[in-house]
């Protein structure tokens, strides 16, 4: 550009663009203008992931009820049963029974006494893992220790970014209206038990708002939540959000229906992940010899402690990735175009490794696209996911260059 031309632009069309991988320099030419140039700029070899594998579950199960009408027909004098199953994973199961009020502490205390209350019992005689003491909240949820919020207006969100592990039947009541039963709190060495005795809905007005449930501590670890007659008004037309959430942030694995899928399995899983190192550069004279890493691997069959797979190698790249819900494998999206070279890794461990060799001479700006898929027994993933029996991770885009 000189002092006598103020404006020059170029234009460009997506199918004559040809400035991908320059540069444009703009050099002060000392008379008001700038001479331009495009210096040669050369992408470095590299490694990036995109897509996601599968399958990643969380650590929380609930099942949510918009209105109390919807969740009385189901919950009326059900049990169920909480039992740990190791690594924070919990078999819920169909069963147990609701304890008289009185049973185990022959006058029981009361508790929570206040609407958006909680109360902090500490253990004299009882005991359960992880805990010196419950914290009972007014809205029909136990915590392991204080710090959990106690809002009326109860939400699955609450439950899953609580700092504190709690299980929940969680609805808007308030003990304090008059007329209303109390919560109730027992204790022995063989069990801990709080019981909202007909604790009334926010809003009622008679024995109809009334709502009785239930939760049973045991020394084991194990937890039994029975309903006894739940009110359908729902006066502040707030639901209920049932379930389990360790303490902390977890992911939202969206409501389930947990009462008609019992018996339950909650274990939480880490999606199969790739990477690759080192940066795949290919000169004249020399190539380089990739390292595909597969961590998470699932294993091949539950307890076997042997892990089974491939790494596929393909030319080219499915980015949105396609579903393959279609043969069994929901939620799994296949992120390459093609299996032209597949590598088999087996072992102990569930981390592994494959390599593959780029050759020296390979033209800059090749591009290679790999995605990993694990073996496992059909059907053996939590609760049945998974007929077709692989698991795939995410997907990794390897830019070959000369530097």
């Amino acid at each position: 550009m000189g002092g006598t031309v103020p404006l020059r632009f170029e234009t460009f069309t997506a199918a004559n663009w040809d400035l991908s991988n320059k540069t444009i320099r703009f050099t002060p030419n000392g008379g008001g203008g700038f001479n331009v140039s495009t210096p040669c700029s050369v992408v470095p070899a590299n490694h990036s992931s995109y897509g996601a594998g599968c399958y990643a579950s969380t650590d929380s199960v609930y099942q949510s009820f918009a209105t109390a009408a919807l969740a009385s027909p189901v919950l009326s004098n059900q049990t169920i049963t909480f039992t740990p199953a190791g690594g924070g994973n919990y078999l819920i199961t169909s069963g147990g029974s609701f304890l008289p009020v009185g049973s185990v502490q022959a006058v029981p205390t009361i508790v929570a006494n206040g609407d958006d209350t909680a109360q902090t019992v500490p253990f004299t005689t009882g005991s359960f893992p992880g805990s010196a003491g419950l914290s009972i909240c007014s809205n029909g949820h136990v915590g392991l220790a204080a710090g959990n919020n106690t809002t009326w207006n109860v939400t699955a969100a609450l439950m899953l970014n609580d700092p504190r592990t709690s299980f929940r039947s969680a609805h808007d009541m308030n003990p304090m209206i008059l007329g209303s039963g109390k919560i109730k709190y027992e204790e022995s060495p063989a069990v801990t038990m709080v019981t909202w005795d007909g604790v009334w809905d926010f809003g009622g007005s008679s024995v109809a708002d009334a709502n009785t449930l239930q939760m049973q501590f045991y020394p084991s670890g194990v937890v039994v939540m029975s309903w006894g007659s739940l009110s359908t008004l729902g006066a502040s037309t707030i639901g209920y959000v049932l379930g389990y959430s360790p303490g902390g942030v977890s992911l939202d694995g969206g409501s389930v229906n947990l009462m008609g899928s019992l018996p339950y399995v909650l274990q939480p899983l880490t999606a199969m992940s790739l990477s690759a190192t080192p940066a795949p550069i290919s000169t004249a004279g020399s190539g380089t010899l990739v390292t595909y890493t597969q961590n998470s691997i699932p294993e091949a069959a539950p307890s076997s402690g042997v892990y089974i797979g491939i790494t596929i190698i393909s030319l080219g790249q499915d980015l949105p990735g396609t579903d393959l819900g279609f043969l069994g494998m929901p939620g799994c999206a296949l992120h390459v175009s093609s299996l032209d070279v597949t590598l088999a890794f087996v072992g102990v461990a569930n981390s592994q490794t494959t390599q593959f060799q780029i050759p020296a001479g390979v033209a800059y700006g090749t591009q290679l696209f790999a995605q990993s898929a694990a073996l496992i027994v059909p059907n053996s993933l939590p609760n049945g996911q998974n007929a077709f029996g692989a698991t795939l991770s995410n997907a990794v885009a390897s830019f070959i260059s000369t530097l």
